[in-house]
């Protein structure tokens, strides 16, 4: 049971909260508290503070890169997306705050479509901050699920608001003559 914890909190990631941990397993709740205790007395999972209560985090990555490499792939893809459901469901603030979570989240579900959508949003908002090397980061990310679309339509579209927005970073780092400027939209004008 101990172990069914870890491998749950791994797919929401390296830290997590009770909260989201029942969240996406209420069937849990009941010895939740006790299974995250034998966790923390395993040296599995260290125990913080968040302004919302308890927050627990992995000692070590690799241990919870170990506890989400146990899990059968399509159990995770269902955890992935079931936990965007609920960030979207429960915490809707976090489509302004963190869309990258998102984005990873859908992206690791096998929804290509809203992990897009989410990393061109986390790109404009890491852009609207001026923290260009982190929106390239997210655009460039974008750029590489596309092929995970079909290629019609959707795939479009997604594309030139990638571009629109990176070659926009680009001008605004690298300035108007750069060949990155130039070939980004021109890549948008052929879309």
């Amino acid at each position: 049971p101990a172990r069914g914890v870890a491998q749950l909190a791994s797919v929401i990631g390296r830290e997590f909260t009770r909260e989201m941990l029942e969240a996406i397993h209420p069937g849990e709740s009941g010895g939740l508290d006790r299974l995250l205790a034998q966790l923390i007395s395993e040296g599995i999972v260290v125990e913080g503070m968040d302004s919302g209560g308890p927050e627990y985090a992995f000692r070590h990555s690799l241990i919870r890169d170990a506890a989400y490499e146990s899990m059968l792939r399509r159990n995770r893809r269902a955890l992935h997306k079931r936990i965007a459901q609920t960030l979207l469901q429960r915490y809707p603030e976090s489509v302004d705050n963190e869309p990258e979570i998102l984005a990873r989240h859908f992206q690791a579900a096998g929804l290509f479509d809203e992990a897009l959508f989410y990393l061109n949003r986390a790109g404009e908002r890491a852009m609207g901050r001026c923290a260009y090397e982190e929106a390239v980061h997210h655009l460039e990310q974008g750029l590489a699920v596309l092929p995970h679309l079909e290629p019609a339509g959707e795939r479009a579209h997604h594309e030139l608001a990638l571009r629109v927005t990176l070659g926009t970073v680009y001008f605004t780092t690298q300035g108007f003559g750069s060949e990155a400027v130039h070939s980004t939209f021109e890549r948008a004008r052929a879309i």
